[in-house]
């Protein structure tokens, strides 16, 4: 009941202060999409989406922090946390407690982490990286 008013004040806040608060649109291009075959390409203009219990916009910095079994999606790369802020101007995510990152290539999971969604780097504390297709499973404090 709690998650519905949240959602349903929040819907009500960005109804009165328009675009500003719209989070993970895409604007409308008469450029031709990608080719299915670049999927770097395609991901690249891939919007960012953030799912929470309760998100935070600050207008001055353009970040969004979002708590509460927070996924933040772009392409087929997908962050969850307890806790995310992210970078509206450079897609970079701050995430805390339960960190998991799962694409095509692996998983990551870690205490903390600072990741670039545009090109997939990053910083993790107290982590383990898997990558299933070259066997390989690497863990470290940072």
């Amino acid at each position: 009941m709690t998650r519905l008013i949240r959602l349903s004040l929040l819907l009500a806040v960005m109804c009165l202060t328009g675009p500003a608060l719209v989070w993970g649109q895409t604007e409308p291009t008469d450029e031709p999409l990608e080719p299915e075959g670049d999927q770097a390409a395609a991901e690249a203009s891939e919007s960012l989406e953030v799912e929470a219990q309760t998100l935070i916009y600050e207008e001055a910095p353009n970040t969004v922090t979002a708590t509460g079994d927070v996924v933040v999606t772009k392409g087929q790369t997908r962050v969850t946390a307890d806790t995310i802020r992210v970078n509206r101007n450079t897609n970079q995510v701050n995430a805390r407690g339960n960190v998991v990152v799962h694409n095509p290539q692996g998983t990551i999971e870690a205490e903390a982490l600072q990741f670039d969604m545009e090109d997939e780097t990053g910083q993790s504390t107290n982590g383990t990286v898997r990558l299933p297709s070259r066997q390989y499973t690497i863990t470290g404090k940072r």
